[in-house]
């Protein structure tokens, strides 16, 4: 036991179920105002950081399956959730497993994960808009609502080379808040959990 009689483990499951309520929050905000749909789904995968750093282990894990289940029980249709769920949630975990290997095997090992995670998504999509029937062409010019929400082809290329993009800017922000947290939010974290 702690002082005070709390364990530690209960203060971590405390936090953990913190956090995740944090993280339900901001994902539920990213539904209503659809403009932040995926800052809230990267805000939410940054809430795991501290714990994932401290701890390691099962509650980062915790946190991501608890705050995506909440989010979609919620709110079905919330694509900040399901964005949380197929990719931006569990990627911190699995960018620290990453990083502990050489950086080209990392660097490709992420690129790899991150287009897995839309070619599920797409797969997802086709079955889902489509019924399984079709191409990816169909899927970019049919499966987005058809009439005047469909999308050409190109656009639909163009978006997927927009999202390679923001893979990198979102993968370099979380290695600087990283740094960031290990020299001014350590130490706070860290006697808040005393």
């Amino acid at each position: 036991m702690a002082r005070g009689g709390i364990s530690s483990k209960t203060k971590r499951l405390a936090t953990a179920a913190l956090l995740s309520a944090l993280g339900v929050v901001l994902l539920e905000l990213g539904a209503l105002i659809e403009v932040f749909d995926m800052s809230a789904a990267i805000a939410a995968s940054i809430i795991i950081l501290p714990v994932l750093l401290e701890w390691g282990g099962k509650y980062p894990l915790l946190i991501f399956a608890v705050t995506g289940t909440i989010a979609i029980i919620i709110v079905p249709s919330n694509f900040a959730a399901w964005m949380y769920i197929g990719f931006l949630g569990y990627y911190p975990i699995i960018k620290l497993k990453y990083e502990k290997l050489k950086r080209p095997i990392a660097a490709v090992l992420k690129f790899l994960t991150m287009n897995a995670a839309i070619a599920v998504y797409a797969l997802v999509l086709w079955f889902v808009t489509l019924g399984g029937k079709g191409s990816l062409a169909d899927l970019f010019t049919q499966g987005f609502g058809g009439g005047e929400d469909s999308i050409s082809v190109a656009l639909g290329w163009i978006l997927l080379v927009l999202v390679e993009i923001i893979f990198i800017v979102y993968d370099f922000l979380l290695t600087r808040i990283i740094i960031i947290y290990n020299y001014r939010w350590r130490q706070k974290f860290q006697k808040f959990l005393r």
